[in-house]
């Protein structure tokens, strides 16, 4: 049985990040019918320093309960206490060997101390005792990418999707893993793929269009913009109107280019960049006084980024 998710995808319209929000401890197995109730309440409501002391003292009345030890050690880590983390884990797994979960554990707490081949020898015992249990495999993966190892954390990412093609989070870190390889074409696959399993996922869409753009696919770019403004219209977006707009620049469509950057200057308090796409382009159609007009904003809100552009049509 699968544990928690490790990891929460946190979407910015800079980059999909990954942060770690918890341990991977099953709830479902671990939570039940232990003598501790407030303490898992007050782990539910992320009161982790209440948590701990509530653990603590159950574990005084019960030595034995490797599940104690499993959720105060989570706490711990999010706590930021990786070693006495470090310590429950283990002695969980001294009372309850061969639970892939605790295990999973362990290596978490390594690796978020630096120490990524012992992290590593855990994992390994974690998918020995359960060759299904992704949680590992993705976890090594992300270790060997923290390693510098990108073919490593490829294949062991890959087996994740292999056990269940229906994560979508895999999908993505894949994706990013292609792109900072240069691998676009396989980000866009893996980045495909993940909006099958979610095409309500706007921002999906924003990243794939993205990296159209740098394979200079402009029209794909374009109708992937153009799905996440549709459905993100609630929401003004001023980074995917410039994009879009350039992208429309390079496939020949100026007007509509134009209109972009017009938008995301109209919605923003400083939309320098939208002015200087919008000034280069005035001049590439030849339209001086309007350029002229745009070089001015840029003057007032940039003056540094002005004096890179300036030329003798405008004073």
């Amino acid at each position: 049985m699968r544990c928690e998710p490790l990891y929460n995808i946190r979407k910015n319209m800079s980059r999909i990040t990954l942060i770690i929000l918890m341990q991977c401890i099953n709830t479902l197995i671990f939570a039940q019918n232990i003598n501790c109730q407030k303490a898992i309440e007050y782990e539910k409501d992320e009161n982790f320093e209440k948590a701990v002391r509530e653990y603590t003292s159950c574990i005084k009345k019960n030595e034995t309960d490797f599940r104690l030890y499993n959720h105060r050690g989570k706490c711990y880590s999010l706590l930021g206490n990786q070693q006495l983390a470090y310590l429950d884990f283990v002695k969980a797994d001294s009372l309850h060997p061969d639970v892939e979960a605790v295990n999973n554990n362990i290596g978490i707490s390594l690796e978020l101390q630096e120490k990524y081949n012992e992290a590593n020898l855990y994992y390994d015992k974690a998918i020995r005792i359960n060759d299904q249990y992704t949680e590992a495999y993705f976890n090594k993966g992300r270790t060997y990418e923290k390693m510098n190892l990108p073919d490593s954390a490829e294949f062991y990412y890959l087996k994740v999707v292999e056990i269940n093609p229906k994560d979508k989070g895999v999908q993505i870190v894949l994706a990013m893993l292609y792109e900072s390889l240069g691998r676009f074409d396989s980000a866009i696959v893996m980045q495909t793929n993940a909006i099958k399993l979610d095409s309500n996922d706007a921002d999906l869409y924003y990243f794939r269009a993205i990296d159209y753009d740098t394979l200079q696919k402009y029209d794909q770019a374009i109708q992937d913009y153009n799905t996440f403004l549709d459905k993100t219209k609630d929401h003004y977006d001023y980074q995917a109107l410039c994009k879009r707009g350039k992208a429309k620049e390079f496939s020949g469509d100026m007007q509509s280019a134009l209109t972009d950057y017009s938008k995301a200057i109209s919605g923003s308090k400083k939309p320098v960049a939208a002015y200087v796409s919008r000034y280069q382009l005035y001049l590439k159609l030849n339209e001086a006084d309007k350029a002229c007009d745009d070089y001015k904003m840029i003057l007032k809100l940039d003056k540094d980024l002005a004096a890179g552009l300036e030329n003798s049509n405008c004073k």
